[in-house]
């Protein structure tokens, strides 16, 4: 049967990349990624093209490499602000991530604590949690335990919150790479 609706298949496409994201078969998420981004490109659908880019860059980011997904975001960054305000979380956690990585830890935090407020403003729990987990990463590569260890508890409140327990199970748990506290979801098993 065919369809005009571009941007359900768009961000059907873009969402199924991001599932094989998260079970880390990166070669097929980036398939169904570039597919959305195709559609999101040609048909001018500019929220599923910032889904697209930003998952792009995520990618990138667990690969580490930075000269690809710097870009990426940069690009998400802009697309963002013609999209709902909420959508630009997206691209300032993963700008939060960007700046970690090569340690450039003050930048990293200035751009978590405006993620984070802006995240509040619109109470979109995952989206929360996300960003005090990158947050939360970036204090433990800095050194500050105490402070690694709050803003960690917060995300796994806000994600454990809001995921499936079958979810939870068969998709690595983003908290269990850091570090293992007492009483929690997180362990060390998962890189």
């Amino acid at each position: 049967m065919p369809t005009n609706n571009y941007g359900l298949i768009a961000f059907n496409l873009s969402m199924l990349g991001q599932v094989y994201r998260f079970m880390n078969d990166l070669d097929i998420a980036i398939y169904y990624i570039k597919q959305s981004l195709s559609y999101s490109e040609q048909y001018r659908i500019s929220y599923t093209q910032m889904h697209s880019l930003w998952n792009l860059s995520e990618i990138y980011l667990a690969k580490n490499d930075l000269n690809k997904a710097g870009p990426l975001i940069h690009q998400t960054l802009e697309i963002s602000r013609h999209c709902d305000e909420a959508s630009k979380v997206f691209p300032y956690s993963s700008m939060v991530k960007l700046l970690r990585l090569p340690g450039e830890y003050t930048q990293s935090f200035e751009w978590g604590k405006d993620a984070l407020s802006h995240a509040n403003r619109f109470d979109i729990e995952p989206d929360i949690g996300w960003i005090y987990m990158e947050l939360g990463r970036t204090y433990l590569e800095a050194g500050h335990a105490e402070e690694a260890h709050f803003h960690l508890r917060k995300a796994e409140e806000k994600l454990t919150r809001q995921l499936n327990p079958i979810i939870q199970r068969s998709i690595p748990f983003p908290l269990k790479i850091l570090i293992p506290l007492p009483g929690s979801l997180i362990t060390n098993s998962w890189t």
